[in-house]
């Protein structure tokens, strides 16, 4: 199996969803110490510190199964060669058959044509 050109992107969302994790549990948190919400502001304050932690978890998790992905991209140590990249039209072309051999030439026109006769 050929590895893959492109890395994953498992680096870049694990580092998006910590980040919108923190942007919605720190200012939750914040408003529910300063400010004591009641009723319906203390459900969405809640709710915004819980989805907050959930996507920084899950920021973490994606980022530690994307370094796994990225080692069991990694060719076995000591493998001899591997293919790094190939272009997919030679990985599939088929070996190419000989030429026929040419034809033999005709004959001229103005040069008549020898006969023999064979006895017998």
């Amino acid at each position: 199996m050929a590895i893959t050109s492109r890395p994953t992107g498992a680096p870049n969302m694990a580092i998006t969803f910590i980040t919108i994790g923190g942007l919605m549990a720190v200012p939750s948190s914040v408003w529910y110490l300063m400010f004591s919400p009641e009723g319906l502001a203390k459900f969405f304050c809640t709710c915004f510190f819980l989805l907050g932690l959930g996507s920084i978890i899950l920021g973490f998790s994606v980022g530690y199964i994307g370094r796994a992905a990225r080692k069991a991209e990694l060719p076995p140590h000591g493998a001899p060669g591997t293919v790094i990249h190939q272009e997919p039209a030679e990985a599939n072309r088929v070996g190419t058959p000989a030429p026929a051999p040419a034809p033999a030439p005709a004959p001229a026109v103005g040069t008549p044509a020898s006969t023999v006769v064979q006895t017998g």
